[in-house]
């Protein structure tokens, strides 16, 4: 079993699968597949995805980018100033998204920092991909 799927039946911890599904949206069926590591019908390895482990993040209240480092999406050994995106780029970015929705996100502060979190996360996954 790898450290990811370890990690998630330690997050899990006493609750059942269906409660683990209540929480996350995660079908009890499929916790069962992650936690064990491996597919059932390919016996391939299987480790969960960036979506997958945001669920469990929110449902369990457990630090998202910890997650994406266990499961090895992002790189624990890069300073921080390599896993960020420039400001710049985040306000370019935001500013297409408030155009194509019509609506304003960037004044909000929770909203943005929700934002520049999510858009950093998501560059380094594809960055990590490369």
């Amino acid at each position: 079993m790898s450290e990811i799927n370890d990690l998630i039946r330690k997050i899990r911890g006493k609750d059942s699968l269906r409660k683990a599904n209540d929480k996350t949206g995660i079908s009890y069926t499929y916790w069962s597949i992650l936690e064990k590591g491996v597919d059932p019908r390919t016996h391939a390895p299987i480790s969960p995805t960036p979506d997958t482990l945001r669920a469990i993040s929110k449902g369990y209240n457990y630090p998202y980018e910890e997650l994406m480092k266990v499961a090895g999406y992002l790189d624990e050994d890069k300073e921080e100033s390599e896993s960020t995106l420039p400001k710049s780029k985040i306000d370019e970015i935001v500013k297409r998204v408030e155009r194509k929705l019509n609506v304003t996100l960037s004044d909000d502060p929770l909203i943005m920092e929700s934002l520049e979190n999510y858009l950093t996360t998501l560059a380094n996954v594809i960055k990590n991909k490369k």
